[in-house]
């Protein structure tokens, strides 16, 4: 039987929901790094365990790759 810390789901969902939502310049680079940081950490948990729940491995690789894509526009639209 598969059982899922809805806790920790939380965290790493709000973390990234922050990030996406931030307005403010100044905050938006931490709020991607804590995002960044919290769906890393969720990762290493979930790959630790025998039953981890492949449904949220791949919801956190989806965030990553959105954190990736924000960061690439980030970083252009900077130049």
């Amino acid at each position: 039987m598969l059982t899922i810390n809805a806790a920790d789901q939380i965290v790493w969902k709000r973390s990234l929901r922050e990030a996406l939502l931030e307005l403010d310049s100044k905050s938006f680079g931490k709020k991607l790094e804590a995002a960044r940081e919290a769906i890393d950490a969720r990762l290493l948990e979930l790959r630790s365990t025998a039953n981890s729940d492949s449904i949220e491995v791949h919801e956190l690789l989806d965030g990553l790759h959105t954190l990736s894509a924000i960061e690439f526009l980030k970083e252009r639209q900077g130049r």
